[in-house]
């Protein structure tokens, strides 16, 4: 992470570059919302069912099943599970 870090700062005079120039996610989704081509922002529901049928296409219902039951018999709680989620997610 340092090394892109140093990457952007050198080759672009931002270190942040990736996150804020008209290249980045949050560019490209603001203009997806100002063509009316973003239906989950502002809408947590379908945010949440959209996140949902994504994860279920992608792991699949056995895992899915699967992680639950591990989750479940490990002891931890749903905050427990969901800050770890968080925290693998950043790490990779």
């Amino acid at each position: 992470m340092l090394w892109w870090f140093s990457y952007n700062w050198t080759i672009y005079g931002n270190p942040v570059e990736f996150a804020v120039s008209d290249y980045s996610a949050g560019a490209q989704q603001h203009e997806l919302w100002l063509a009316g081509l973003l239906p989950t922002k502002g809408n947590p529901g379908l945010s949440v069912w959209t996140f949902g049928w994504s994860v279920l296409e992608t792991a699949g219902i056995v895992l899915i099943v699967l992680a639950l039951i591990g989750a479940i018999t490990t002891g931890d709680s749903p905050l427990k599970i969901v800050v770890r989620y968080r925290l693998l997610t950043l790490l990779t």
